[in-house]
């Protein structure tokens, strides 16, 4: 479905932005479009007329990674579905140990599996001989893959999508896409606890890209007209610049899913150690992106330092370390020069080399 739309000023808006009934045009064939915002469907822009074919692709091939419709590939496949069994409880798999065990007919099934798992870019060959081992896809539609591997992965996903729209030339899909990474990663997730006036207490994962005092605002009056009464509404987490990862918990927590009425975000854990888990989660990614972001701050000066040493000159070295070169000069040792003057002992070793270098 159509989630963009491109208006007269020339920029792309998403549907979310957009009220209902609002007209604008197709970013790919410029025909006119206008948004839907029903109750059954995933909201959307449709084409008044006829629908281009670009549109009807238009997520599909410029998704992020994992969790869109066409990220996860299916395991409907009979042998597929019986290689993942037998490789469930495993990382890494010999095939040679692996398929001794069973038998001629399960040997068969187990390799056209294996042959289907490489192809869907499910497992992949490790340097060691004969040794497979899952990928992050596999690894995500098992549920078994950390918010912060999905992160990481999801970033070299982006980098790769990228790189590969890019190749095709085609620069109505590279600025869908950059739109569409900039709008998740300025988006803020958001995760809420709400208890009804029942004292059933429900939880609620999104993202928005408002302040979050708005967005529950919304989210009561959206309640309200479906007459759910909630006593009270706390933001349990709140993770800016992540809104990226909604779709890893709505995949990984599907059992728990609680829709009301059409609205699917909400969800019911039966016990508080789910809650936990999710908060766990988001706490690790928290601090992962807090520690990456000051090894980078880090990194910047580091290289910032090594730049600036490098652009220094002889001369300027040597006049901003003047009363060094005066103490050498009267010939004290330099440990003597480097504890008088607080300086680093290959601080005056370096100026003493310079010095004696320096034609006179």
């Amino acid at each position: 479905m159509l989630e963009y739309c491109l208006l007269d000023s020339g920029k792309l808006q998403h549907i979310s932005e957009s009220k209902l009934g609002h007209f604008a045009k197709c970013p790919f064939c410029l025909q006119l479009v206008v948004g839907k915002k029903g109750k059954i469907k995933r909201h959307h822009f449709a084409h008044i007329k006829h629908s281009c074919a670009q549109s009807n692709l238009e997520l599909n091939s410029a998704g992020l990674a994992f969790f869109n419709d066409v990220s996860l590939p299916s395991l409907n496949e009979p042998d597929l579905k019986f290689f993942i069994s037998c490789i469930s409880t495993k990382k890494s798999f010999n095939i040679e140990s692996d398929i001794r065990l069973r038998s001629a007919k399960e040997r068969f099934h187990w390799q056209k599996g294996l042959n289907m798992a490489i192809e869907k870019g499910l497992v992949e060959i490790k340097e060691e001989l004969a040794l497979y081992a899952k990928t992050a896809i596999l690894l995500a539609i098992e549920g078994r893959l950390t918010l912060k591997d999905f992160f990481v992965c999801q970033e070299e996903s982006i980098t790769q999508k990228l790189h590969d729209i890019k190749k095709t030339s085609q620069p109505s899909w590279e600025a869908l896409f950059r739109h569409h990474v900039y709008r998740l990663t300025t988006s803020s997730l958001y995760f809420l606890k709400l208890k009804l006036a029942s004292g059933t207490c429900i939880y609620k994962i999104g993202i928005t890209a408002r302040d979050i005092e708005t967005r529950l605002k919304e989210i009561e009056k959206e309640l309200s007209m479906l007459r759910v009464s909630v006593q009270s509404v706390t933001v349990e987490f709140l993770l800016p610049g992540r809104g990226g990862i909604e779709q890893y918990f709505k995949h990984k927590y599907r059992a728990y899913k609680h829709p009301i009425g059409s609205l699917t975000e909400y969800f019911h854990f039966p016990s508080t150690s789910l809650v936990c888990s999710v908060l766990s989660e988001l706490s690790r990614l928290e601090r992962f992106g807090t520690n990456r972001r000051i090894a980078g701050t880090l990194n910047q000066r580091k290289q910032r330092k090594v730049a600036k040493r490098r652009a220094e000159s002889k001369e300027d070295f040597l006049n901003k370390h003047k009363n060094i070169v005066e103490a050498l000069s009267i010939g004290l040792p330099i440990r003597q020069v480097a504890r008088e003057m607080k300086r680093s002992v290959n601080t005056v070793r370096k100026v003493k080399q310079l010095t004696d270098n320096t034609p006179h």
